[in-house]
């Protein structure tokens, strides 16, 4: 399905990185350690436009079933979980959980990719994994192929803000909303929105609304729009 972009108005519509990121990561760390979930935040708001640049699939796609098994796909995600492995010979392997905004799944490095990759193997390091689908068992998992870890240094400088909805969703009381939520959290951000169509997708710029991507702008858009529309 190509993708067109459009300067057109079309709807008639700075992550900040604060002296506080440390204490920041660590509280979500501890989070994660003993409640086994993210509450006061999440590490990957404000990053949605890096990790749709390289995958090509949403983790939800996965476990829902919209991808055939064998099917090779680039997800990308943060490393909830890491386990180190041997096997009866004696080669280090490991299962990473890898999760996004809308769901986790388990990546398999398997001795031959795991020795390229072991360094950068990290619990709650942000990766792109590519892989192999496998659902012969009841949870699907990707067998993974390569590992790579993206420069997040000027991830959140005004980087756009970019939503992804179905054109059968475009109703008037959808947009006037959606208008109220961008006009309500003003910012730096530019806004972009991806229209899928049945046989294209077209790229609009919302030039008149600027917003600040945190927490509270991410929770109104998906509340509205659900909570597939910020995984590109």
């Amino acid at each position: 399905m190509g993708e067109e972009e459009s300067n057109e108005p079309g709807f008639g519509l700075d992550v900040e990185f604060t002296t506080e990121e440390w204490d920041k990561t660590y509280l979500l760390a501890q989070e994660r350690e003993m409640l086994g979930l993210y509450v006061s935040d999440h590490p990957l708001f404000g990053l949605e436009h890096v990790l749709s640049d390289k995958a090509d699939a949403g983790i939800s796609q996965l476990t829902g079933g919209e991808h055939a098994d064998g099917a090779v796909v680039t997800i990308g995600g943060i490393i909830s979980g890491l386990q180190r492995k041997m096997t009866k010979q004696g080669n280090a392997w490991a299962i990473a959980t890898v999760e996004d905004l809308a769901g986790s799944i388990e990546c398999m490095f398997f001795p031959a990719t795991y020795q390229l990759v072991s360094t950068q193997l990290v619990e709650d390091a942000v990766v792109f994994v590519k892989g192999r689908l496998d659902k012969r068992e009841d949870v699907p998992r990707l067998v993974a192929m390569e590992l790579q870890v993206p420069d997040l240094s000027n991830a959140g400088t005004n980087a756009p803000v970019i939503l992804t909805i179905p054109a059968t969703r475009v109703t008037p009381p959808m947009v006037s909303r959606l208008g109220e939520i961008l006009s309500h959290h003003k910012g730096d951000s530019e806004v972009r929105i991806k229209l899928q169509g049945p046989t294209k997708t077209t790229v609009l710029r919302l030039d008149r609304h600027r917003v600040k991507p945190d927490p509270a702008l991410f929770g109104d858009l998906k509340v509205l729009l659900g909570p597939s529309c910020l995984a590109g």
